[in-house]
């Protein structure tokens, strides 16, 4: 099947207006056969790489959704990438693991498509030139002084009230003192007898670390990176036209181009 080619214009979907010119010559879809895929691998076995450019997005049985070509090796393999997001940290990664094959498929019987417009989009970690510096002027756990102290205690109902005592780390302004485990009991008398009015925070101490600011430490200003989405779009020549994402933006095909 010839390629064909197809024009498209970013649109803002509130107003309706369009937000680019025509991005012309965008491929439509390139077929792909003689797929051979190997599990655990990102390289792609084609019978031809010819018309495939880099940014495509790939529509292959056993790749991951949202796979893309991330080279093209030589005339009959590509090498796929995809994307990973945290979901602890919100942090994506864009790497040859995540578009491993997930079956063997040796006989090149197998089909699959790649286009042009990739709609999934890539995720790329940009910054504008802003920084930003850890900085901060008290001690973290808000303790002021090393030692031992008794905590206070209000009229009492039950005369078998005992005192406890805690542990409190001080640190100076700059230096945070960060325990690596921290228990809070609830303050107030406990139900079982003898009846104890206890208010107390346990702190692992053997897993305490301080955290220095950065003008202490003398850090440098740090890069201030966010991840942003794009809109790829491939041409004819391989040119790449990136559109950043946005709630309201859309990618729409306004016809056919030559």
């Amino acid at each position: 099947m010839p390629t064909t080619y197809s024009a498209y214009r970013a649109c803002d979907q509130a107003s309706g207006v369009f937000l680019t010119p025509a991005i012309p010559n965008i491929i439509d879809v390139v077929s792909l056969a003689g797929l051979r895929l190997t599990v655990g691998s990102n390289i792609i076995t084609v019978t031809s790489t010819a018309g495939l450019f880099p940014g495509m997005s790939l529509f292959i049985p056993y790749v991951p959704m949202g796979a893309f070509i991330h080279a093209v090796m030589s005339d009959t393999q590509i090498v796929a990438y995809g994307i990973l997001r945290d979901a602890t940290t919100g942090a994506y990664t864009v790497s040859a693991d995540a578009a491993d094959a997930t079956l063997d498929v040796t006989t090149g019987s197998l089909t699959g498509h790649a286009r042009g417009f990739n709609e999934f989009g890539i995720v790329t970690e940009q910054t504008d030139g802003t920084t930003y510096r850890n900085e901060f002027a008290t001690t973290g756990a808000g303790w002021a002084a090393y030692g031992t102290y008794t905590t206070a205690e209000p009229a009492d109902p039950y005369p078998d009230k005992t005192t406890r005592t805690k542990q409190a780390f001080g640190a100076q302004a700059g230096i945070v003192i960060v325990p690596g485990g921290l228990s809070i009991k609830t303050q107030g008398y406990t139900t079982s007898t003898p009846r104890i009015y206890d208010s107390s925070i346990v702190v692992a101490t053997e897993s305490v670390t301080a955290s220095v600011t950065d003008s202490i430490a003398k850090v440098p200003p740090r890069p201030q990176t966010r991840w942003v989405h794009e809109y790829v779009l491939v041409a004819s020549t391989g040119a790449v036209t990136r559109i950043r994402k946005a709630p309201n933006v859309q990618m729409v095909r306004t016809g056919a181009s030559i």
